[in-house]
């Protein structure tokens, strides 16, 4: 009797095990919790994201994690539904599918009853796309983020950001940026549909001048301006560079000047109708540019080279490369022919273009000159063209800045040449 009752007892417990283990296999129904194999009930469920937009044909990850009250997970199996799956479908790995403009509840169940709830907006997929750093100029140990902007009435979720050189910056999946050390880079963002942009970002030395302060036509508050006499002044001044204005004279030689006429006793002369012998017959501080980049070399500085409008390029580049000057004269003008002109003699040469209001046709300049300054009078120029340009890799440039204030103002925008008749107002202020 005894070994009956033993026998009906372990074929108890056997049937008891397996109804258990056939229970936990059957299939989930619709609503039907399962309880997790560890034994843990599900108190709450994780997902990457709560809300999210997508552009259409784009996918996205919910992570889901069925997790109990100490926030371990409990292994339990979830069960997805999508409310509008015409809109967004999910499947049975938590992967969800943009499929049309619109927005759904995607609803993730776990044993229990628990749930969660991502909300899900879809837009069309993007044709356009543009990125910009909110600071393109930074420091060393300062960091910005990346702002990608799409067409109206698309997005896009998935970002990858590539092509950045490590060792001047890293980027994060958020697109938060992290400095490395000096230097340029150009980082490439591309959407899950292939669409690309791509921004420019230059990190400078920590404890680096904010901006390049540039003596215009020598300082000329101080001293008359393209004057020899300015410019020996301003290597004293702090300044970083120096501007200057060139003509050529009847024979030919280049002059620092920056009208086409003066007048002297009642007459008005021309520059470019007289020799440099008689020019310096009448006006005693004209200056050569022979001679202005003798003094400017001699210091260490570096040049900003108006072209006016009878400067000869052939001979202004050939002057620069007499004096080893080559990189560290920017070449700048109001004419782009002239600053192609330079290119054509002088392929890897810095070239600004100047302009008072954006000219319509800046764009189509830009792209068939590629210059590597652009420069703009200081009442016209704003804090967003700072940024977009600075964004698209040229450096900025503005004039002519005798304001404190207004030096300060641009110096924490960022622009990165700041002209001024005030060398060193701007040096004390810029180096505060």
């Amino acid at each position: 009797m005894r070994r009956w009752l033993a026998l009906a007892l372990v074929l108890c417990l056997c049937w008891t095990a397996f109804s258990g283990l056939a229970e936990q296999l059957a299939p989930l129904k619709p609503g039907q919790p399962v309880v997790a194999p560890s034994g843990q009930v599900a108190k709450r469920i994780s997902l990457a994201r709560k809300k999210v937009t997508l552009g259409v044909g784009e996918r996205f990850f919910l992570d889901p994690r069925a997790l109990d009250r100490r926030g371990q997970e409990t292994g339990g199996a979830l069960s997805f539904a999508s409310a509008k799956a015409d809109v967004a479908d999910v499947n049975a790995d938590g992967v969800v599918e943009a499929r049309k403009p619109g927005r759904t509840k995607i609803t993730v169940r776990a044993s229990g009853g628990v749930k969660a709830v991502c909300t899900v907006t879809v837009k069309r997929a993007p044709a356009s796309m543009t990125v910009a750093a909110r600071a393109p100029k930074l420091f060393v140990g300062r960091g910005t983020t990346l702002k990608v902007t799409f067409d109206k009435g698309s997005a896009a979720y998935g970002l990858a950001y590539s092509g950045y050189d490590a060792s001047v910056v890293t980027v994060a999946e958020n697109g938060a940026v992290k400095t490395v050390g000096p230097g340029q880079t150009a980082v490439t963002v591309t959407a899950y549909n292939g669409l690309t942009a791509t921004c420019c970002l230059r990190v400078l030395e920590k404890g680096a001048r904010r901006a390049v302060i540039v003596a215009h036509r020598g300082g000329a508050g101080d001293w008359p301006e393209n004057s020899s006499r300015a410019f020996a002044d301003a290597t004293d001044s702090g300044a970083n560079d120096v501007e200057l204005d060139v003509r050529s004279t009847a024979d030919g030689v280049q002059v620092v000047h920056h009208d086409a006429t003066f007048v002297l006793r009642g007459r008005r002369y021309a520059v470019e109708q007289l020799t440099l012998e008689q020019l310096t017959a009448l006006d005693e501080d004209i200056c050569t540019l022979d001679e202005a980049l003798r003094i400017v070399s001699d210091a260490g500085m570096g040049m900003e080279l108006e072209l006016k409008d009878s400067a000869d390029p052939a001979a202004c580049v050939k002057a620069v490369a007499a004096y080893g000057m080559e990189d560290r004269v920017c070449y700048i003008a109001f004419d782009a022919e002239k600053l192609a002109a330079v290119r054509a003699l002088h392929p890897g040469a810095k070239v600004g273009l100047l302009f008072t209001r954006k000219p319509k046709n800046l764009e189509a300049t830009l792209a068939a000159l590629g210059p590597t300054v652009l420069s703009q009078q200081d009442a016209h120029l704003t804090r967003d063209d700072v940024l977009r340009w600075q964004n698209q890799g040229y450096l900025v440039g503005t004039w002519t800045v005798n304001d404190a204030e207004q030096l300060r103002e641009w110096a924490e925008i960022g622009v990165d040449y700041i002209t001024t008749d005030d060398p060193r107002m701007a040096v004390g202020i810029i180096d505060q």
